[in-house]
């Protein structure tokens, strides 16, 4: 018996993103704060949000690249932009399975703090 597409596809995303912890995010967003958006985008080769974004202490930093580049502070090898998507099924869902909080810029009216489900067995540590 094979297992459920979702089952697969929850099972590769947990694993991808096992080694990443809330302190590699939090290192990735002070890496962000240091260099500024524009610089740290170029330097890591993602382009700004589109749709998600991660909210610390009020601040706004775009999820996808600050979670690739948690990952390579958590493993030491790089994730690039085309490696994983930046979405509710990637990276704005797992930092919010993580316990942070994410907010949808897509409808471009004030910034609101998105309900994005959690992940079973979530990575909160």
């Amino acid at each position: 018996m094979h297992p459920a597409p979702f089952t697969l596809a929850y099972d590769l995303l947990v694993t991808r993103w096992d080694p990443v912890q809330p302190r590699h995010v939090w290192q990735a967003a002070a890496e962000y704060d240091r260099l500024g958006q524009d610089e740290f985008l170029a330097c890591h080769g993602f382009g700004p949000a589109t749709a998600y974004l991660l909210i610390l202490d009020g601040k706004r930093y775009d999820s996808k690249a600050i979670l690739g580049v948690a990952y390579q502070y958590a493993t030491g090898g790089p994730l690039g932009p085309h490696d994983f998507s930046g979405g509710v099924h990637g990276a704005a869902g797992v930092l919010r399975s993580m316990g942070f909080e994410i907010a949808n810029i897509r409808d471009r009216g004030p910034v609101q703090t998105c309900d994005l489900p959690i992940w079973p067995n979530s990575a909160r540590r």
